[in-house]
C-alpha cells in the first residue's frame, strides 16, 4: 500500500491551512466585515466559507465522513448557488471571529487527518461521498477533488490577505 500521494496531498493542505490561519492572524478586527462591494465577501464570511466548504466537500462528499461543524454553518456560509443565504454585512449575522478561526482549524485538521487514512489506490476512484448532480462534473475524481479543494482554499485565502491589505483611508479598492 503506497501512501506518497496521499501523503503530498495532506501536506498540502496542511500548508494551506497554515497559510489561512496566517492570513486570518492579520485581518485587523476593524476589516473583518470589510467588502469590496455590497454583497461581496468579506473576511468573516470567507474563513467561515472555506471551514463549511471544507467539511461538507472533503469530510462529506469526497471521504463519506461526518464534518466537524456546528449547525449554522452551512446555510450562513454555502454560496448561494448551492442554498447558502446571502452575504450580510452586519457582523451579528456570523458566529465570532475566535469561533469561526477555531471551527476552520478544527474542520482543516479533521481533513488531514482523513486524508492520511486513504491509499493511493483510492485516489484515482470517485469521491467516498454521495455528490449531488450539480457538482458531479466538479468531483468526479477523489485525487483531483482534494486538490482542487485545496486549491479552492488557497484562493479565498489570497481574498484574505488582500481585504486585510486594502488601503481603504484612500478610497483604493480592489
Amino acid at each position: 500500500m503506497s501512501k506518497s500521494n496521499v501523503n503530498m496531498i495532506a501536506d498540502l493542505f496542511s500548508a494551506s491551512t497554515a497559510a489561512t490561519l496566517a492570513a486570518a492572524e492579520k485581518v485587523p478586527a476593524d476589516r473583518r466585515m470589510l467588502q469590496v462591494q455590497e454583497g461581496k465577501s468579506h473576511p468573516t464570511w470567507l474563513l467561515g466559507h472555506m471551514a463549511a466548504v471544507t467539511g461538507n466537500a472533503v469530510m462529506g462528499l469526497c471521504l463519506a465522513k461526518q464534518p466537524p461543524l456546528p449547525a449554522d454553518f452551512s446555510p450562513l456560509f454555502a454560496p448561494e448557488f448551492l442554498g447558502g443565504k446571502p452575504i450580510e454585512s452586519d457582523v451579528a449575522a456570523y458566529p465570532s471571529w475566535d469561533q469561526i478561526v477555531a471551527t476552520y482549524k478544527q474542520v482543516a485538521d479533521a481533513v488531514v487527518s482523513a486524508i492520511r487514512e486513504l491509499d493511493d489506490s483510492d485516489l484515482a476512484g470517485p469521491p467516498k461521498g454521495q455528490v449531488p448532480p450539480p457538482l458531479k462534473d466538479r468531483f468526479g475524481v477523489l485525487g483531483q477533488s482534494l486538490v482542487f479543494m485545496a486549491m479552492h482554499n488557497t484562493y479565498h485565502t489570497g481574498q484574505l490577505n488582500l481585504l486585510a491589505a486594502l488601503d481603504v483611508k484612500s478610497g483604493v479598492t480592489a
